[in-house]
Formats: C-alpha cells, structure tokens, sequence
C-alpha cells in the first residue's frame, strides 16, 4: 500500500513538475582490433556504412540543436509577452478571477522558463570525439583500414552518448512547453468564465429565479439528469463486464 501511494504521489508530481532522470552509467563498450573478426574483403564497405553511419550521428546533433535555438527564441518572446500580461492585469481592480489568472499566468511562465532552461542545456558545451588524422596513418601497418573502422567506431558510440543527454533535455523542453500550453488554456476558460459572469450573467440569475418559483419542475429535471447519469454508468459498467 505505501509503495502504490508513493508511486500515485509520483505520477501526480511528474504531471505538474517533471524531472529529468538520471542516465544508467551504460557507457558504450569501446572495440579494438581483435574483435574485428569481418574478411579483409568487406572493409570497404564496412568503411562506406560507417561513414554513413557518422554522418546520420552529425545530422541527428545539428537536428537537436537548430531545434533548441528555436525553441529558445520563441519561449522567450512568449515569456516577453505573458509578463506585459501579468502587468497590465496587476493594474486592473482586484477581483477572485483576476488573481487566479495572474496565478495561471505566473505558472505558465514558470514551466516556459524550464522549457528555456532545458534547451539551454542542449546548447551547453558537449564532448564530441572526431577522427582526426592519428599517429598510426604514418606507421608501416597493414590493418590501417581496421584501425579506422575500430576508432570511427568508437568515437560514434562516444559521440551517441551527449546525443542522447542533448535528447533527453530536449524532451524535457517540450514537456514543460506542453504544461505551459495547459495552463494558457486555463486562463482562457477563466477569461471566458469572467466575460460570461460580467455580460451575461442576468441569464444566470433568471434560470436560479425560476428554478427557486418552480420548485416542481425543477424537481423533475434534476430527476431527469439523475437518471440519465445512472443508466450511462450502469451501461459502462455492463460493457466492461461484456468485454
């Protein structure tokens, strides 16, 4: 029962305030010579697909980052935008509705500052391992081809492994982005709840007049919607059971 109640406190803390879970110290396990056990004949094309393999590594990083630049601009000119919100509202008379907008609109703003935290961190400087020209190409040594394919190799399951940081921060930046989204839309349901109360809240107070003059008919709708509520369960409960 305790670990089903931490793991509901859990859920309830990762929907209004995710964390970024530590990486397992999975380290890709680095390759040498001897594991190479391919035919000299397949080198080349060994060489060909791990080139290609390289250069999808090189354009999934660049993908991440022009993404989080993007990002970037446009959390902030959001950001910009809700806090000249937040401002004009602080000036307008004091009401329940207003400040519970200014509550919405703070937080909206709290998860967008996450999100720019977040892909901030995609941009941070990262090791990136690249095959240079090593001391070996001037060696007397037959197995150059294998030593390039062993240390290509290894440099991209290095290079794999900042990628997949650079990804996990930048889900983190859309999860918070996502949060952020929500809570705009609460605060249009509290714009739209005000402008009803305000404009249209005479047609509020005639339905509460004439259900306090009808008590009768009044009566037989909330009857009416009761029973409509009980056979919708009993008809969930009835297809579960057939399921």
């Amino acid at each position: 029962m305790t670990n089903r109640f931490k793991e509901k406190l859990t859920d309830l803390r990762e929907l209004i305030w995710p964390l970024l879970e530590p990486l397992p110290d999975n380290r890709a396990d680095q390759v040498n010579e001897e594991n190479c056990h391919f035919n000299d004949n397949e080198i080349d094309f060994i060489l060909s697909y791990i080139e290609k393999y390289e250069l999808n590594e090189e354009s999934r990083r660049k993908d991440i980052e022009s993404k989080s630049t993007i990002f970037i601009g446009i959390f902030t000119v959001i950001v910009t935008i809700l806090t000249s919100i937040i401002k004009n509202m602080t000036e307008q008379t004091e009401g329940l509705l207003n400040v519970l907008s200014i509550f919405v609109m703070i937080l909206a703003i709290i998860y967008l500052s996450r999100a720019i935290w977040f892909s901030i961190k995609v941009l941070q400087r990262h090791r990136y391992f690249k095959f240079g020209f090593p001391k070996f190409m001037f060696e007397d040594n037959k197995d150059k081809k294998k030593r390039i394919v062993v240390e290509k190799y290894n440099n991209i399951k290095r290079n794999q492994d900042e990628i997949n940081i650079m990804v996990d921060n930048m889900t983190m930046a859309q999860e918070y982005f996502k949060r952020a989204i929500i809570t705009v839309v609460a605060f249009s349901i509290i714009l739209l709840l005000d402008v009803v109360t305000t404009r249209y809240g005479w047609i509020a107070q005639s339905i509460f007049r004439f259900c306090a003059s009808n008590r009768i008919v009044t009566y037989y709708i909330v009857d009416y919607i009761v029973d409509c509520l009980m056979l919708f369960i009993f008809y969930k409960i009835i297809s579960k059971l057939i399921k």
